[in-house]
């Protein structure tokens, strides 16, 4: 990455890709915009630091990273609301 690129110019190349990207993993537009929002937040928040070439591949590692984190994050969500049901329905006597 030449270190003249603007993070305005990283964000108009790289956005859309992003977007298609974190929707892909998520299957849901909102989450994928959020996500998409996230991983530009902390590129920014780090901006001044990196150095290095790839400013690509550094970008979807930060959507792979993030999205990976939600899907982690909603999974046990659901694990938590699944056990909660099947421990309401032990309790509850079998009717016959």
């Amino acid at each position: 990455m030449p270190l003249e690129l603007s993070f305005e110019e990283v964000y108009r190349r790289h956005a859309e890709p992003l977007l298609r990207y974190c929707y892909a993993r998520l299957g849901n537009v909102e989450q994928a915009q959020d996500a998409t929002s996230q991983v530009f937040l902390k590129a920014f928040a780090a901006w001044s630091a990196y150095r290095g070439e790839g400013v690509t591949a550094w970008l979807f590692a930060i959507a792979r990273n993030l999205t990976t984190d939600f899907l982690r994050h909603q999974r046990s969500d659901i694990d938590v609301a699944t056990c909660k049901t099947l421990s309401s329905m032990v309790k509850q006597p079998l009717r016959s």
